[in-house]
């Protein structure tokens, strides 16, 4: 479930040319959320919750395979702000040319509880949890997958005799976040567990 809210101007100068402004608020709620089970009110002997954050631990009677148990809700939030800016060259016939031009830039950023806005990458998440010791959703409000500052498009057309088209098309968009995570494979033996799974949201440089 999403609540909108936008308020723009528009302007016009001369005959051809067209500026707007708009601002752009999006608050969503319900969204997917998964995160591993940390306690339960069973007496069953085949789930076990040792508390202190450490998650629960269910095991099959059958085969006697062990898991931990991933609880999926839609209790996760996400905000978008943006910025959304517009020039308009209208089309303007010179001799058998006729061209139009169009700019678009938005700056904007995003913040969500999930990493994801379908499926959720619960296992990174869950490590650092483990790691920090740090559980529920506030803790993973951060930047979302879909964050991106600035985001320029510029288009344009040009239509010539005999049938013929140009439309060159460019578009830049600044870095977006990534999640980085350091498995211990990678570490030495000088280091600990604890400063091996390092993890942090960083971003990735346009390339």
């Amino acid at each position: 479930m999403f609540q909108q809210t936008s308020l723009g101007v528009q302007q016009q100068f001369g005959s051809a040319w067209t500026v707007s402004a708009d601002g752009l608020y999006v608050f969503g709620q319900r969204q997917l959320l998964a995160q591993f089970l940390r306690s339960t009110t069973s007496t069953s002997p085949f789930i076990s919750c040792p508390g202190s954050n450490v998650p629960c631990t269910v095991t099959d009677p059958l085969t006697g395979i062990s898991d931990q148990v991933t609880v999926a809700t839609s209790n996760a939030h996400s905000w978008y702000d943006g910025l959304l800016v517009n020039v308009q060259h209208r089309p303007v016939k010179v001799g058998p040319v006729t061209y139009l031009f169009n700019a678009s830039y938005t700056f904007s950023k995003t913040l969500d509880y999930s990493d994801d806005d379908q499926v959720p990458s619960y296992t990174t998440v869950e490590n650092v949890n483990l790691i920090e010791g740090t559980v529920g959703p506030q803790t993973e409000k951060g930047y979302g997958a879909s964050d991106e500052t600035h985001r320029l498009t510029l288009y344009g057309m040009i239509q010539m005799p005999w049938g013929f088209s140009l439309a060159p098309l460019y578009t830049f968009g600044s870095g977006i976040p990534a999640d980085t995570f350091l498995p211990t494979s990678t570490c030495t033996a000088n280091r600990s567990p604890r400063a091996c799974r390092f993890w942090r949201a960083i971003r990735w440089a346009a390339a």
